[in-house]
């Protein structure tokens, strides 16, 4: 089950992708804390896909940020 989906991803900008960042980082707090007080969380599966869903934000906001840089350089790179 992914907490976002592909297609919504290609949607977010930059402040939707910190405030989903935040969102998911609280979220791994909490199950972070349940694991340390020896409890089961409510959904194992949900840990690994939490840190899968935070590397994505993180990927697409590095290249959302190289984009930006590109154009203000005003040198096309390509690829």
């Amino acid at each position: 089950m992914a907490i976002i989906k592909k297609s919504e991803l290609k949607q977010l900008d930059e402040k939707k992708i910190q405030e989903k960042l935040k969102e998911l980082r609280d979220r791994m707090i909490k199950v972070n804390f349940q694991r340390s007080t020896k409890t089961t969380p409510d959904n194992p599966g949900q840990i690994k896909e939490t840190k899968r869903t935070i590397a994505k934000l993180l990927h697409l906001q590095k290249e959302l940020a190289k984009k930006r840089i590109s154009k203000v350089g005003g040198k096309k790179k390509y690829e």
